[in-house]
């Protein structure tokens, strides 16, 4: 009667345990085996009829470690091994702790890593990223480290480039305003200019080139003109030495002061007796040309 008793109890836990099962959504796999079913970690076997598991591991088969037999338990060894978790076997928890771990990047490896500012980058820029990521890779580097080396070096190019391309559009278009300024700058001095004549203030030490000078001899007159593009500023040592050759005091040295007809290490104040110093602005959208006495 006890063992009856025993039985009887043993089933109703079945049911149950059975019960529990289909509410969490697993009765797909054991509404067959409702009766005389036993929970063992995270398989479920059958000890009335097939004595097998019959709830499969639900991890990727060709992962490390997981098999192609799914139903397995232990590696058929569960008196030596344990699987607690119903995926693989393990035989303590420093082991358990390397084949998680090994899962892991197992399943992320293939991932391709996200690199970080990629936004805004060329298709061809983009395959450079990936080009040099292979490389830095074969060289050692972790996937990570390699993606992110490659984005900076690719992007940094970029903003060099960017830079470059600026710089090579700003001096085509000073020289676009220095070309028209000079060209305005001879119809009102009746005489070709000299360009970029070195002058020095010797006060200070400021020396700059300046991009027309006409100097008349026979009359002692100099004419000094800088020309700027659309809101272009001069610079400070520009700012110094127009100012010096207003006062007379900046000297004059070069070739090109030579060329122009100066004398080169003396003062203009003792070379010319009338001296005019403008600065030309150029507006290079509109073409208007605006010209000012400086200082």
């Amino acid at each position: 009667m006890g063992s009856i008793s025993n039985r009887v109890f043993q089933r109703l836990i079945a049911v149950v345990l059975a019960i529990s099962m289909v509410v969490a959504g697993t009765a797909g796999v054991y509404a067959s085996a409702a009766f005389g079913v036993h929970q063992l970690a995270q398989k479920v076997r059958s000890d009335v009829q097939t004595v097998r598991f019959i709830s499969p591991d639900g991890w990727d088969p060709t992962l490390p470690g997981v098999g192609t037999n799914r139903y397995a338990y232990a590696q058929n060894d569960p008196i030596n091994r344990s699987d607690q978790n119903g995926h693989f076997f393990i035989v303590d928890d420093a082991i358990e702790a390397t084949i998680v771990l090994g899962l892991m990047l197992a399943m992320t490896a293939t991932k391709p890593v996200e690199p970080t500012g990629y936004a805004g980058l060329t298709e061809e820029q983009r395959q450079e990223i990936q080009d040099r990521t292979a490389a830095l890779v074969a060289q050692g580097l972790s996937q990570a480290e390699a993606v992110q080396r490659a984005t900076d070096d690719v992007r940094s190019t970029s903003i060099r480039s960017a830079r470059q391309q600026t710089m090579r559009e700003n001096r085509a278009i000073g020289r676009m305003a220095e070309i028209a300024a000079r060209q305005a700058f001879e119809d009102r001095a009746g005489a070709k200019a000299t360009t970029q004549v070195s002058f020095r203030d010797p006060e200070t030490g400021a020396w700059a080139k300046l991009d027309a000078v006409v100097y008349d001899q026979s009359t002692r007159t100099l004419s000094v003109d800088e020309a700027k593009a659309n809101k272009a500023k001069l610079s400070k040592s520009q700012e110094v030495v127009m100012a010096a050759i207003k006062d007379g005091t900046a000297v004059p040295f070069g070739k090109k002061a030579e060329e122009a007809g100066l004398e080169s290490g003396d003062p203009v104040k003792n070379q010319a007796d009338k001296i005019s110093v403008t600065k030309t602005t150029v507006d290079t959208g509109s073409g208007k040309i605006d010209t000012t006495p400086y200082p």
